[in-house]
């Protein structure tokens, strides 16, 4: 529709039109508390004003307001939320223990979701901070992309992501559509410093388009086919989105069969959930969310021996506390006391502050008659500050005082 309107009437609606998605978008913006899209967005406006003037006191002047505003907003930022700040700082410090074991090499795609929440109950477990194990919390995401890159690829992964970095930051845009595409891309690059843009679809999608459209802008930059291999190349790539749809949609087929079992296991029995479940293995084995349901509906029929074997796939692709707590009630199911409380042991070392770890331990300990250990760990939990007050910590300090009573507990 535009094609057939005047160059003046084009640029006064294009402006009209860009004002308004801000009016909208800011408020939107602000409504996601998301820090770090904040400060993606002040260094994209802070470029663009540097483009927009030539004159170099000018640009002196942008930085240098750009730069107390910063410190303005990084106070601001951390009282804000000071919390999610210090939450941030335990995880990197344990992110850097990871790099230190495998800085050449890193642990492979996944890495960081497969290890992270067993490096940090290795490194809560030999700390005395109360701060750090008060944050501390079940987390699988690094909250900063390079350090993520590093962990998972090594060395190789950190050279690869400042190249892209530079190939970005390089870029010459020659219109309004390719210095759209690179300010999506730094904002990115912005955001993923304090948060995890890469486990954000959209934003993925929207990153592919923008790189896309800088790589249009760079056509004589790119390697050329020869006509020969031209018909192969389409064929290969054709070849490869045939393949991929047809896993996308087996893939898509199992999620929704995956979710009418949950959907059912309300109502019919476990039995018939489990072997819908076993049906589902060799397709969903590298699914963390598949283990996940099939293995809390094995601990709700209290199948424990199938359980002990199946866990261990949720263990190898998305360790947390749910895991080994749902493991040593297993093991404890089995007769296997000591190896229950090592397992309810790595639960609370993982996330020191929760409850549910230490709940479980007084109670293995009191079945097995070691009442002065159960009652220490009762009285710790019914004394303490809890980070979060919810119904499960409800239950368990309503059933702790059910079996031993109100008497014992005094604050240390």
């Amino acid at each position: 529709m535009l094609s057939y309107c005047r160059k003046e009437k084009v640029f006064i609606f294009r402006n009209f039109f860009s004002i308004t998605v801000c009016i909208f978008a800011l408020p939107a913006l602000y409504l996601t508390h998301c820090r770090s899209a904040w400060m993606a967005l002040l260094f994209c406006t802070v470029y663009l004003l540097i483009q927009r003037f030539s004159s170099s006191v000018r640009r002196r002047w942008i930085i240098r307001y750009t730069f107390l505003l910063i410190i303005f907003l990084g106070c601001f930022f951390y009282f804000y939320k000071p919390g999610s700040v210090h939450g941030r700082i335990l995880i990197w410090k344990v992110t850097t223990q990871m790099i230190k074991e495998k800085p050449i090499g890193g642990f492979g795609p996944n890495g960081f979701i497969t290890e992270y929440m067993n490096y940090q109950g290795d490194y809560l477990k030999t700390q005395d901070s109360k701060g750090d194990k008060q944050f501390a919390d079940n987390n699988h995401y690094v909250y900063n992309e390079p350090l993520r890159w590093m962990v998972e690829y090594g060395l190789a992964g950190l050279i690869l992501y400042i190249g892209i970095v530079y190939a970005i930051l390089s870029f010459k845009p020659k219109g309004v559509s390719s210095l759209s595409a690179k300010m999506i891309c730094v904002s990115a690059l912005i955001w993923g410093l304090f948060s995890y843009p890469s486990h954000a679809y959209p934003i993925l999608v929207i990153m592919t388009m923008a790189m896309a459209e800088m790589a249009n802008h760079q056509r004589e930059s790119l390697i050329c086919i020869s006509p020969q291999w031209h018909i192969y190349h389409k064929i290969f790539v054709c070849t490869i989105i045939v393949v991929q749809s047809y896993l996308l949609v087996q893939m898509y087929g199992c999620h929704q069969t995956l979710f009418q079992i949950i959907q059912r296991n309300a109502t019919d029995k476990s039995e018939e959930a489990i072997a819908d479940l076993s049906q589902l293995e060799a397709a969903m084995k590298d699914e963390r969310i598949f283990w996940i349901h099939y293995c809390r509906i094995l601990s709700e029929s209290r199948q424990y021996n199938l359980l002990l074997k199946k866990i261990a796939h949720w263990e190898r692709l998305y360790p947390s506390t749910h895991t080994y707590i749902l493991k040593g009630e297993a093991l404890r199911g089995v007769g296997k006391m000591k190896e229950a409380e090592e397992s309810f042991w790595t639960a609370h070392y993982m996330v020191p502050s929760r409850q549910k770890a230490r709940y479980k331990l007084a109670l293995l300990y009191n079945q097995e008659g070691r009442l002065s250990e159960a009652m220490q760990l009762a009285n710790e939990i019914l004394t303490e500050k809890v980070k979060i007050y919810g119904f499960e910590t409800y239950e368990i300090h309503r059933n702790l005082r059910q079996i031993f009573g109100n008497k014992h507990f005094y604050s240390p």
